[in-house]
């Protein structure tokens, strides 16, 4: 990835991280995730999913603390 790509995106997710929290960010991107393995199939998707899952009940735990 280019390095200004780069600072693109985190600078994206960092917005919509304080628009819109991060178990919603994360929930977003487990769906989207989700949709991409439907269509494709691959089991590696997978465990990008569970990361992403195990991510967001770390921080809903977190949250409501």
């Amino acid at each position: 990835m280019v390095p200004n790509q780069s600072q693109y995106l985190n600078s994206q997710l960092s917005n919509l991280v304080l628009e819109n929290g991060l178990p919603a960010v994360l929930t977003s991107f487990a769906d989207v995730i989700f949709e991409i393995h439907k269509k494709t199939n691959k089991p590696e998707i997978d465990r990008v999913v569970f990361f992403i899952e195990q991510a967001l009940a770390e921080v809903t735990e977190v949250a409501a603390a």
